[in-house]
């Protein structure tokens, strides 16, 4: 799934992480390899937050194969670690698919469960074209990610 487009808004939809163990028979199929995952993942969801002490802790070579294996223009959101600016990221993690975002960036529209979609969408029209906004899911459930992807197509986006 790449980012939707429309008059100008650029919106990616995403989650915390791509590796959960409840979403295993129930996302991914149950006897889908692991290493699999990231690549079924980006079929669904356009971008993947990954908190500091994940993306700091990757090993070189890791990094690099998650970035073979996802699409053209799916990116990966890397939280913000203090102390670390962006032009101080190690280079494994330079490549045009990702971006160091902090948790509160305003580009960022965080939703759970329970989030309000009247607010969500507010904070969609509010977007500034051509600057994307990110939709992540908090907890991870499917439930609300599929009421947002509707949400959008509700919208046009």
């Amino acid at each position: 799934m790449s980012a939707t487009r429309h008059d100008g808004y650029v919106v990616y939809v995403g989650t915390r992480d791509w590796r959960h163990a409840s979403w295993e028979g129930v996302f991914y199929p149950a006897d889908m390899p692991a290493d699999w995952r990231l690549a079924f993942y980006c079929t669904q969801f356009s971008c993947v937050w990954l908190a500091a002490e994940q993306w700091r802790g990757a090993a070189p070579d890791e990094v690099r194969a998650w970035l073979d294996e996802v699409p053209e223009g799916f990116l990966f959101l890397l939280e913000a670690a203090p102390g670390l600016a962006a032009e101080n990221v190690p280079e494994v993690w330079a490549a045009d698919r990702c971006r160091p975002l902090g948790g509160d960036d305003v580009r960022i529209a965080w939703f759970d469960k329970g989030s309000d979609l009247r607010g969500l969408t507010e904070r969609v029209r509010a977007a500034l074209p051509d600057e994307p906004i990110f939709l992540l899911s908090r907890d991870n459930d499917l439930g609300a990610v599929e009421r947002v992807k509707t949400l959008l197509e509700l919208l046009g986006v």
